[in-house]
């Protein structure tokens, strides 16, 4: 209990989360157990986690979604979906959908995914007299694909805190993240179907058009092959798939030119810096983590919660309203730091599978990405944009509903998440 009051006390004061964790952690282990004991782990932990091979995909996922970024692969997407989605009423909003999710399989980041497509997308839609709530606020939901469909930052982590298959857990994303992709688009025509004001007539591409623009499609879909198809499978672990993808990324930029020296730089520094931000996350959780094993709180929790006769899903019912709740005021890397050491056992104890529940536990995250007053894509959007942020939450708002029927669709039949998986080579 001393740790976790410590821990609220620095969150509290604005230390961020992984020093609060680390710190929390320290405190809790020097009074619980003297200050030998937490100067020893604390000598060893941080190289013994930060040295693992399989935290060495997250710089290389990060390269791989930077390299894309300015490699110019999301313009030449987007223009490519808007070729072929282009003759349905409120097809550029679908475009960007399908582009997102297109993209996010070359990149690991929703906040970074929704800032490169913002300024590709909304000046067209705004030329075009799109309305500029729908607008910013399929770009924001479309960002938020990045988090399910691997690779996914999120996911790893997940993965990596609770000992899940890595190469499963992204196996697994791929279905709900294609249900989600055609669940957003037919939102969008729905609000369109029933406010044509929202979006202009259609703008008519030939089928040599269409196919024409195919060609732009070439580098996305060797990244996909590189990365998914190998990983699927069996060839390469998770990792080596995320170096393949990072070279890839950076192959396909200089064939096209499109990576300049200093843009090069700029993406080897911005996947550098939230590499740091994430591993001290992942050190401080598990520095944390520790004080949790040590004092037995998961295990008096699952007592606790079993001999008050709750029933399986009533108690999932009640941790993913709190992990909605939660998500509305902190960031969803931070909440399975403080949240799975607990969480993750219990929800095992209960008989539900770690896989599906990483998927669920996505999903929730994407929900939270969109919830204010955090928001984290909204804000985003709303920087790149220059737009009021109300006008980004206005626009967000039918797809919260969307979401919610999905997580409930996941919840109902599992097997959406679950089969690729079970289907896996190697």
């Amino acid at each position: 209990m001393t740790a976790l009051f410590i821990l609220f006390l620095f969150l509290g004061v604005g230390l961020e989360v992984g020093f609060s964790l680390a710190m929390a952690g320290f405190v809790g282990l020097t009074l619980g157990w003297g200050s030998d004991v937490a100067m020893g782990y604390l000598n060893t932990t941080p190289f013994r986690y930060a040295a693992s091979f399989s935290l060495a995909m997250i710089p290389l996922f990060m390269l791989m979604g930077t390299y894309s970024s300015e490699g110019g692969i999301a313009t030449r997407l987007f223009n490519t979906a808007h070729k072929w989605l282009g003759n349905v009423r409120g097809g550029m909003a679908m475009a960007v959908m399908v582009a997102c999710a297109i993209f996010s399989a070359a990149s690991g980041s929703s906040s970074a995914c929704a800032a490169t497509f913002t300024p590709i997308c909304y000046p067209q839609m705004l030329r075009l007299k799109y309305d500029k709530a729908l607008s910013l606020g399929a770009i924001a939901v479309a960002g938020t694909l990045d988090i399910m469909i691997p690779p996914s930052i999120t996911l790893v982590f997940y993965g990596l805190l609770t000992g899940t298959s890595i190469a499963k857990l992204y196996i697994a994303g791929i279905i709900p993240g294609i249900i989600l992709t055609l669940s957003y688009s037919l939102t969008v025509w729905i609000l369109v179907k029933r406010n044509p004001a929202l979006a202009p007539e259609v703008s008519r591409s030939t089928w040599r058009e269409r196919v024409v623009s195919l060609k732009d499609t070439w580098a996305i879909i060797t990244l996909i092959v590189l990365c998914l198809g190998t990983l699927y499978a069996g060839i390469v672990t998770p990792t080596e798939a995320a170096a393949l993808g990072a070279a890839g990324a950076l192959i396909i930029g200089l064939v096209w030119r499109t990576i300049t020296p200093s843009g090069f730089l700029k993406a080897a520094v911005e996947a550098a810096h939230v590499t740091a931000l994430i591993f001290m996350i992942i050190i401080g959780a598990f520095i944390f983590g520790y004080v949790m094993t040590l004092g037995n709180v998961t295990p008096k929790l699952i007592a606790l919660v079993k001999n008050e006769g709750f029933s399986p899903w009533g108690i999932m019912t009640i941790i993913l309203v709190f992990y909605i709740i939660l998500g509305c005021f902190m960031d969803q890397l931070a909440i399975q730091a403080l949240t799975l050491p607990v969480v993750f056992p219990l929800v095992t104890s209960l008989g539900f599978d770690p896989v599906w529940f990483g998927v669920i536990i996505v999903l929730t995250a994407e929900i939270g990405i969109l919830t204010p007053p955090l928001g984290l894509n909204v804000y985003v959007v709303k920087a790149v944009s220059k737009e009021p942020l109300s006008l980004v939450f206005r626009g967000i708002y039918p797809y919260l509903v969307t979401d919610g029927a999905i997580l409930v669709l996941l919840c109902v039949f599992p097997h959406l998440a679950l089969y690729l998986p079970g289907t896996m080579g190697g």
